[in-house]
This record gives structure tokens, sequence and C-alpha cells, in this order.
């Protein structure tokens, strides 16, 4: 049994949030690990986290990369469901 499009459209969505939600929990889990929250020494937990940590730097610049992926993908989405919606209606 093949699933309808907006089944199969609901799923991809539950799939994409689940996977960008795992990811960013996993980085912060990373990042939360090597930073210290002391505001004396936040300069050098930071560099210490970018240039002493195995791809430290990767994973900092990536956070950021993510959640602006996380809310373009979901502005594509809210379109996507939009667009989905009025032509249904209009059928």
């Amino acid at each position: 049994m093949v699933p309808s499009t907006g089944v199969r459209i609901a799923m991809h969505v539950a799939l994409f949030r689940f996977t960008r939600t795992l990811v960013q929990v996993l980085q912060g889990i990373y990042l939360t690990m090597h930073y210290v929250p002391d505001i004396a020494a936040q300069y050098e937990s930071v560099d210490y986290l970018q240039h002493e940590v195995a791809f430290g730097l990767v994973y900092r610049t990536a956070f950021p990369w993510n959640v602006a992926g996380e809310i373009v993908g979901l502005v594509c989405l809210g379109i996507l469901f939009d667009y989905a919606y009025r032509r249904a209606k209009r059928n």
C-alpha cells in the first residue's frame, strides 16, 4: 500500500525535523563537554575549543549554520504546505 502524497510529505517533514534536532542535540552535547562557562576565561575557552579540540572549529561554526538551515527549511516547508493547501482547495 502506497501512502498518499500528504502522508509522504508529512513523513518527510517528520524525518527532517527529527534529523535536524538530533544533529543539534549531539553538537550541543559535544560543545558543552569542552566549554567552560566562566566570564573571565571566556576567550580562552573558545580559543581552546577552536584550536585544541579535534574538529572544534568545524563544530563551533557548523552549529549556527544548522540553525539557519533549519529556519530556511521550515520556511520552505511552510510555503510547500501553503501551496499544496491552496491547490487542493482550488480543486
